[in-house]
């Protein structure tokens, strides 16, 4: 990628002195491709194939989801993305402004996605108080499902629901 002209930066570099500083399970685990500040793609983006990688662990098959997304919320990713290379390279980039002609994105498709930024250079408690302030908000549904919580093969095949917080 270098060769090609592309700036790569390491984020999070090994260092010792980061055992002092900061926990050492803290990486930047953040996984997202900007196209243009309309289009992005995030999501597990892991490049193993579940059927040979750690077989003998016990941890089962998974399949890698990414999403797409257009309008808006890609212009909010790339503030993200922003924030991430200021953290790991000191320069400060900033994102194109906002087109004009994809604001009314929400509206045209009755949508609402947010972002929400964790990690390095973040609060500690910022995605713990978007979600205290949704479930505040909540007028009639509330649906909450973690990530990384999602049904086994055996539940789907048994229509079990998948495990979720939901207030109605």
């Amino acid at each position: 990628m270098r060769n090609a002209g592309i700036e790569v930066v390491e984020a999070l570099k090994v260092n010792l002195m980061r055992v002092f500083l900061r926990r050492m399970d803290l990486r930047q685990h953040r996984k997202m491709v900007m196209i243009d500040n309309y289009i992005a793609y995030t999501g597990s983006m892991n490049m193993v194939d579940p059927r040979y990688f750690k077989q003998d662990s016990g941890v089962g098959q998974w399949i890698d989801l990414m999403a797409r997304m257009e309008g808006p919320v890609a212009t909010s990713m790339g503030i993200v993305y922003s924030c991430d290379w200021e953290i790991e390279t000191g320069k400060r980039i900033l994102p194109p402004p906002p087109d004009v002609n994809i604001m009314p994105f929400e509206e045209a498709s009755g949508h609402t996605i947010h972002t929400i930024a964790s990690g390095p250079g973040f609060p500690e408690d910022l995605i713990h108080q978007a979600l205290l302030t949704a479930a505040y908000a909540a007028k009639e549904h509330l649906i909450m499902t973690p990530p990384t919580s999602y049904p086994a093969t055996t539940c789907c095949m048994r229509s079990v629901p998948p495990p979720s917080a939901a207030l109605t």
